[in-house]
């Protein structure tokens, strides 16, 4: 099983002779092959930058991945990315996961939860969803300086989200 990673600028990016390997969530960008040989028929989720290579039905080829600096490289995904957020498969309760893997595959690179998070992200890493909304103040920089509000956005039902930043500035969703 080989889930949640980030290949980039590689000849051959996940490589396997053998159809028991199963890929899931996974991608593969700058790479002259991201996916070579042969995989599991159950791989999917996973994401390459060349037509038709990633294996699985709801998985995305021919797309570019936003990572927030590749030169450095910071592969973590860049905020405005449209290619693997938010399309990935919750693997948390993968029945084909061993109970210890299935308790350390909800955190992502930084050891950030994803357990909250449905869809995940595709990659290593989960973006960060929160919105932030602010005066600008004397410093731009600073996101608690001028801070209006803080939603995270994953109460999973109803019409209202929670302001956490202690400010009371409950929303109320309409028309969504």
């Amino acid at each position: 099983y080989v889930y949640n990673n980030i290949v980039y600028d590689c000849t051959s990016g996940f490589y396997s002779n053998s159809s028991r390997i199963k890929l899931t969530n996974n991608i593969a960008q700058n790479c002259a092959d991201g996916y070579f040989g042969t995989h599991a028929a159950s791989s999917d989720f996973n994401l390459s930058d060349i037509a038709g290579d990633a294996p699985g039905t709801n998985s995305k080829n021919g797309v570019t991945v936003s990572f927030v600096a590749t030169s450095t490289p910071d592969l973590h995904l860049s905020g405005d990315d449209t290619a693997a957020r938010n399309a990935g498969v919750n693997l948390s309760r993968d029945s084909s996961l061993p109970p210890a893997i299935q308790n350390d595959i909800v955190l992502d690179i930084d050891g950030d939860s994803r357990t909250d998070r449905q869809p995940w992200d595709i990659g290593a890493d989960e973006a960060d969803s929160r919105t932030y909304a602010g005066t600008g103040g004397a410093d731009a920089d600073d996101l608690t300086n001028g801070l209006v509000g803080h939603w995270t956005f994953n109460e999973g039902s109803g019409n209202t989200v929670a302001d956490i930043s202690g400010n009371g500035n409950d929303c109320t969703l309409t028309g969504s």
